[in-house]
C-alpha cells in the first residue's frame, strides 16, 4: 500500500495487539520498509499505523471542500485472513477469528461509515467498530502525518494534489 522510506532505525514494539494494530508506537520514517526487520506481524500493524496517518494528513489537506476522510477497523471479523501467513500468526488470528464477528458485521460497519448522516460532518478520525477511537498519540501526531505524505509522494515520484481531483468540476 505504501512505499515509504529506507531509514533504518531499530523498530518499535507494538502496544496494543487486542483493540487495534494503530496502536503501534513509532514514526512513520523509522525502518518503514522493513527491510531487515521484517516480521508478518509489525509490517500489518504498522500498515494500520499509516493508515491512520494518512488519512488524517488527507482530511487536513481537503479541510476546505466537501469531502470527509474517515478509517475504520470493523473489530475481529471472521474470515480467512492470515491463514497463509508464517510463525504463529495463523494460530493468532484463528483464535480471533473464532470469536470475531460474521464478515457482513464488517461491511456494515464500512458501509455506515460512508454512507450515515451521523458521521457525515466527521472528518480525519479513526473508528473501531461503530464508535470513534482514539488511536496511538503517534498516529494522533500531525508531523508524523505530513511526514508520511511527504516520503510518499518523494518516493512515488509524484506530487499529490492538496485538493480533491474534481476541483473546479461539479461535484454531480
Amino acid at each position: 500500500m505504501f512505499a515509504i522510506a529506507r531509514v533504518h532505525l531499530p523498530f518499535p514494539l507494538v502496544k496494543s495487539f487486542g483493540r487495534s494494530m494503530a496502536q503501534t508506537t513509532t514514526r512513520p520514517d523509522r525502518s518503514i520498509s522493513l527491510e531487515h526487520t521484517y516480521t508478518a506481524f509489525y509490517a500489518y500493524a504498522h500498515s494500520k499505523l499509516c493508515t491512520v496517518l494518512f488519512t488524517r494528513e488527507l482530511a487536513r489537506r481537503w479541510a476546505s471542500h466537501d469531502v470527509t476522510v474517515n478509517c475504520l477497523h470493523p473489530g475481529e471479523i471472521a474470515t480467512r485472513f492470515g491463514e497463509e501467513a508464517g510463525g504463529l500468526i495463523p494460530l493468532v488470528f484463528t483464535v480471533i477469528h473464532f470469536f470475531g464477528s460474521a464478515p457482513a458485521v464488517g461491511a456494515t460497519r464500512i458501509v455506515r461509515l460512508a454512507s450515515s448522516p451521523e458521521v457525515g460532518e466527521i472528518t480525519g478520525r479513526y473508528f473501531y467498530k461503530d464508535e470513534l477511537a482514539l488511536p496511538s498519540p503517534e498516529a494522533a501526531n500531525d508531523e508524523n502525518a505530513r511526514l508520511l505524505w511527504d516520503i510518499t509522494e518523494k518516493l512515488a515520484g509524484v506530487r499529490g494534489p492538496d485538493t480533491p481531483m474534481w476541483h473546479g468540476r461539479s461535484a454531480a
